[in-house]
């Protein structure tokens, strides 16, 4: 699969329209035991902010397999603008 270059085709905006990205990032930081202590890489330590999955933790490869798909069947699941 071949990524789009953002240099030729350049997206100024670029939205979630399903929750699909974010619960597989929650479904694989689950799967670890980071979830289970109040850390800074899940916001814990901005006051009154839930904590959140910021990332996707399965590893390069896996999320240059999955930016890859996601390119490939058009940004599936996100809005650009």
């Amino acid at each position: 699969m071949e990524l789009v270059s953002l240099r030729e085709n350049p997206i100024a905006e670029i939205t979630e329209t399903d929750e699909g990205w974010t619960a597989t990032c929650e479904e694989i930081a689950n799967m670890t035991l980071f979830p289970q202590a109040d850390s800074w890489i899940f916001g814990a330590n901005i006051p009154g902010r839930k904590n959140a999955v910021m990332f996707y933790m399965a590893g390069i490869g896996a999320y240059r397999q999955q930016l890859a798909e996601v390119a490939a069947a058009g940004y599936k699941g996100f809005e650009t603008g």
